[in-house]
C-alpha cells in the first residue's frame, strides 16, 4: 500500500500572502484616519491641504505599511518649527516677521528679533499695504507618529482578525 504525499504549500502561502496584504490595507487606512484626526483635533487653520494629502502604501514583500504625506512643509506641522522645533539644538530663538507669498523666505534670512522689535517692523510693514505677520514657530503636533504610536493595540487587533484563518 503506498502513501501519496500532496503539498499545499504553494496555496497555503498564496493565502498568507493576500490576508497579510488586506491586513496591512486595513491598517493604513486606519492610520490614514488616525493622522488626519490629528491634524484636525490641532485645530491649525489652513491645514486641508495637509489633512488631504495624507495616504498610505502597502509593500507585501516588506510585510510594512507607510503612512505619510509628501506635502514639503508636513514636516514643520509633525516636528515644529523655530523655538519650538524639535530635535539637536532646536530652531530659531526669537521672533521673526514674515509675509505670505513673498520671495523673501524668513526661514532663508535668518533674522531674529526681540518680540518689540518684530511688532514695530509688522505694524512698519502693514503701513505699507503689506500682509506681514511675526511668530516664533509653530508647535509640533506629531500626527503621523501618534496616528500608529497611539493605536498599536488597534493595529494588533487588525492582523490577529485578518490572519487567525477560518
Amino acid at each position: 500500500m503506498g502513501v501519496e504525499v500532496i503539498s499545499h504549500r504553494e496555496e497555503v502561502l498564496a493565502a498568507l500572502r493576500q490576508q497579510t496584504e488586506a491586513a496591512l490595507e486595513a491598517m493604513g487606512i486606519q492610520a490614514e484616519s488616525h493622522a488626519t484626526q490629528n491634524v484636525t483635533a490641532a485645530g491649525r487653520v489652513g491645514t486641508g491641504a495637509l489633512r488631504n494629502s495624507i495616504s498610505h502604501q502597502v509593500k507585501v514583500q516588506d510585510r510594512v505599511c507607510y503612512v505619510g504625506t509628501n506635502l514639503k512643509y508636513a514636516p514643520y506641522h509633525e516636528f515644529g518649527t523655530g523655538a519650538f522645533a524639535e530635535g539637536p539644538g532646536g530652531g530659531r530663538k526669537g521672533w521673526w516677521v514674515y509675509v505670505p507669498g513673498s520671495s523673501g523666505s524668513p526661514a532663508r534670512s535668518g533674522r531674529s528679533y526681540s518680540f518689540a522689535q518684530a511688532k514695530q517692523i509688522v505694524a512698519i510693514l502693514r503701513r505699507k499695504g503689506l500682509d506681514a505677520h511675526m511668530t516664533q514657530g509653530i508647535k509640533a503636533i506629531h500626527f503621523l507618529k501618534n496616528a500608529v504610536a497611539d493605536h498599536k493595540d488597534e493595529y494588533n487587533a487588525i492582523a490577529r482578525q485578518y490572519l487567525r484563518g477560518s
